[in-house]
């Protein structure tokens, strides 16, 4: 073999492997610049949304209140009637139920769903949060078995002019359709 085949050789296997080298860094850079900038975007986001979820509550609990508030004017002798919370559910689309419940166990539904006998609301979390902070909270959210999605509750005590506990006002909101 010739020495210029032979230096041809080395050469061309130094020159392949330094531009595979190069091809590697080049690789791990770009992956890492990708990376980075996919974990921003990512960041921005979930902070846009966010924001977007805390103003969606907010309004949900203005609506609760104002709903509590003019419930209040309408009510005769402190009874909550189903058709009374019908129309609520009405004032937005997410807003997929009104209902209160009284601390005497009785449970007012405005979608029309009936609870079955032993349904106790009193011990359902989003009335046991809101009695105990004493203002409108928000449950974790969960999945709603009767509308198939995920939802939270809003929920707010109702007292009397006494300050005395009658009824823990709450709402369901859909807040992201199942995927099964």
């Amino acid at each position: 073999m010739r020495i210029q085949t032979k230096m041809t050789a080395v050469f061309s296997g130094v020159i392949a492997l330094l531009m595979l080298v190069a091809a590697m860094f080049g690789y791990y850079f770009f992956k890492q610049y990708l990376t980075e900038k996919i974990e921003e975007k990512m960041a921005t986001s979930v902070i846009e949304q966010a924001k977007i979820l805390d103003s969606n509550l907010l309004s949900k609990q203005k609506l609760l209140e104002i709903s509590w508030y003019n419930l209040n004017q309408v009510m005769k002798n402190g009874q909550i009637s189903a058709d009374l919370l019908a129309g609520y559910k009405q004032a937005d689309p997410e807003l997929t139920d009104m209902y209160f419940g009284s601390v005497t166990g009785r449970f007012v539904d405005g979608s029309g769903w009936k609870p079955p006998a032993d349904y106790d609301p009193r011990q359902r979390p989003w009335y046991k949060e809101a009695i105990e902070a004493g203002e409108i909270t928000i449950t974790a959210p969960y999945f709603d078995l009767v509308e198939k999605q995920m939802a939270l509750a809003i929920a707010m005590p109702v007292r009397d002019e006494n300050a005395k506990n009658l009824w823990c006002g709450g709402d369901r909101s859909a807040i992201g359709q199942a995927t099964g």
